[in-house]
């Protein structure tokens, strides 16, 4: 088995934000190995980030946002928050020396969720660059199961040796943005 945890801490300052942009990130990983039998093994793999940024910088009518200069304040950032997990169950049968039966499914999902902080309207001044007003809230659901299976053959004294695996895999990716 494995286990680890990691929490990172980012702070920026930027000259057309007047506070410090704080983003902190807990990460959860495991990993857990089962010999069921000798030739029999099950694999289990979590891990898990979210990633919260209470003012995400974004201006939609100023191009180039933090960069060109817009002025922001707190009220006109996005309270943001982007979690990430990725999970998978393995199993691998050893049939015989020869012959390896491989079944692998699982799931890698991220969320991005931006609200906004203010309910007033939305004004960006291209002549100051000053920014007011809030923000409309959004989000992007990403879901990507997937399954595969694959049986592998090895067979020696064919002029050297060779390994022939045939299989098949299922992968759906969506992206939803309600």
């Amino acid at each position: 088995w494995f286990f680890a945890y990691r929490y990172t801490t980012t702070e920026q300052n930027y000259p057309t934000l007047n506070e410090t942009q704080r983003s902190t990130s807990p990460n959860y990983t495991t990993k857990i190995t089962y010999n069921i039998t000798d030739k029999q093994k099950l694999v289990g793999f979590y891990t898990h980030s979210n990633k919260l940024q209470p003012d995400y910088l974004n201006t939609l009518v100023i191009t180039g946002g933090r960069q060109a200069g817009a002025l922001e304040t707190n009220s006109t950032t996005w309270n943001s928050s982007y979690p990430v997990y990725v999970y998978d169950l393995q199993y691998t049968y050893t049939i015989s020396p020869k012959l390896l039966l491989e079944i692998k499914g699982g799931q890698y999902f991220s969320g991005w969720t931006r609200l906004g902080k203010s309910n007033l309207p939305r004004i960006e001044d291209t002549s100051t660059n000053f920014v007011s007003g809030g923000l409309q809230n959004t989000e992007s659901d990403r879901h990507r199961p997937q399954v595969r299976g694959a049986i592998s053959y090895v067979q020696s004294g064919w002029l050297g040796t060779h390994n022939f695996k045939f299989g098949t895999e299922y992968m759906r990716d969506t992206d939803l943005n309600p």
